[in-house]
């Protein structure tokens, strides 16, 4: 559609390019602003044959707009505390000629905003409250069509009995009091106070907002809705099957820029080139009983456990496999045993999904992708220690006879250097193979390392799924 602009009288050509605009900014580089629209364009296709006219949006900061238009949502409740940008996005849209209306409800801390986009009539509920003590209920939602959850500064951590405590005498200054010992020394006198357990914790009487499916977040969205987590890609992912158990459908979409809104991560130029852009958003396909939604959390949690394990081996740390340097240092025992503790924690999960419910061919067929999952990446590797071993001797004789310098024999190796963003120390990335950068620069572990390589390269493993 096109509108005009009160203020100049240009003809501004279509409402996703308005929303770039202030979103990203009018005057930045067009390779920002084509990152802002794949972003919403990929989200409006993701959720176009779904439930979206609701949004809840926890510790959103000002990130309102994007989300609202992307979703093409009527109505997005924005939770965050920060009231200093209050009005800020009135003032945006009124400069592009977007007429709004807003009503400020002061006891409620409250502030209601519509106005018309995209020929449809749009609402925007800021609550200035921390999203962690917030009940939709209250507000008359028993559930929404999406749950928007990006980086929740602040509501990210659970609230104990100690912070209401503490906030209940100090306030605002309560962070700072709690570091007193004057302070300390009068909550261990008084009777009131909340006592720690033997371990020095004190009970959660408020949970953080939590960043990944939970039976607390899936009852918050509504059939044919959307969970949203970061907008990031899983960092793993997890086994198609567990997803159809909890009733959940992965779809692709593009991340959010990660300089639209403000936030203490700025990455460079050159670092926002090599990001993955990929992200995933979840469509609530069928709603599943809080039982079935803690197997998907204990099997969930499983595969991530078992994916880090591999990735911390990948980087040299042995131990993450059962390699104990100064007991056990023989591979194939060690994966056995691995397997094994695998193989028994996955029967353990099967039987809680069959006794909730689920599906018996889909909890086989999740048991069978997940111990097939580990013996295929175990047999990677092996492949790739194989190749590793031939390239390191092949490199190590050119070495020898002065035919390659440090610099070329690195390369070949596929090892480069890195600098940190956040040291500046130079980090060794392996590009081609695990533990290529181990054989060569792991110190006190290199002899180790080498003998673990070996040890892979020609293992024979039998896997009992028994």
């Amino acid at each position: 559609m096109e509108r005009e602009n009160t203020s100049n009288k240009e003809t501004v050509l279509s409402d996703l390019q308005l929303v770039v605009d202030l979103v990203a900014g009018k005057d930045v580089d067009v390779e920002k602003k084509d990152w802002v629209a794949q972003n919403i364009s990929s989200i409006r296709e993701a959720t176009k044959n779904g439930r979206h006219s609701t949004i809840y949006y926890p510790a959103s900061g000002e990130d309102m707009l994007r989300v609202l238009y992307a979703y093409d949502a009527d109505h997005l409740i924005a939770v965050d505390p920060d009231e200093q940008w209050a009005g800020n996005l009135e003032e945006k849209l009124q400069s592009v000629g977007i007429q709004t209306k807003t009503e400020i409800f002061a006891e409620e801390r409250k502030r209601e905003i519509t106005f018309e986009l995209d020929g449809k009539e749009r609402r925007i509920t800021r609550l200035y409250r921390d999203a962690r003590q917030v009940d939709l209920k209250a507000f008359g939602f028993e559930a929404v069509d999406v749950l928007h959850i990006y980086a929740p500064t602040g509501a990210d951590v659970d609230i104990t009995e100690e912070e209401l405590y503490l906030q209940s005498k100090y306030g605002d200054e309560w962070i700072m009091m709690s570091l007193e010992q004057k302070v300390r020394d009068e909550m261990a006198t008084d009777p009131l106070a909340p006592k720690p357990d033997e371990e020095g914790r004190y009970k959660i009487v408020i949970p953080k907002v939590r960043e990944e499916i939970t039976a607390e977040n899936c009852v918050m969205v509504s059939e044919g809705g959307f969970f949203v987590f970061g907008e990031r890609g899983s960092m793993f992912g997890l086994p198609p099957t567990l997803l159809k158990i909890v009733g959940l459908e992965m779809k692709q979409i593009v991340e959010r820029h990660p300089q639209t809104v403000q936030t203490s991560f700025y990455p460079k130029e050159e670092e926002l080139k090599s990001m993955d852009r990929r992200g995933d958003i979840y469509h609530k396909i069928k709603t599943v009983s809080p039982d079935v939604i803690k197997c998907f959390e204990d099997a969930s949690g499983l595969s991530f456990g078992i994916n880090y394990r591999f990735f911390e081996f990948k980087r040299g740390d042995f131990q993450y496999m059962g390699i104990d340097p100064e007991n056990n240092t023989d591979i194939v025992s060690a994966v056995n045993d691995e397997h094994q503790q695998l193989t028994d924690q996955v029967a353990q999960i099967v039987q809680k999904m069959k006794e909730v419910g689920v599906n018996v061919d889909l909890v086989n067929e999740y048991r069978t992708e997940v111990l097939e999952a580990f013996k295929n990446e175990i047999f990677h590797l092996q492949y790739q220690a194989s190749e590793l071993l031939v390239a390191y001797k092949e490199v190590s004789g050119k070495r020898k006879l002065g035919e390659i310098d440090d610099k070329r024999a690195l390369k070949m190796l596929g090892i480069g250097l890195v600098k940190n963003k956040w040291s500046g120390v130079m980090d060794v990335v392996n590009n081609k193979w695990p533990l290529a950068s181990q054989m060569v620069f792991s110190g006190e572990n290199k002899d180790l390392t080498h003998k673990i390589v070996k040890q892979l390269a020609g293992a024979r493993f039998e896997f009992s799924d028994k």
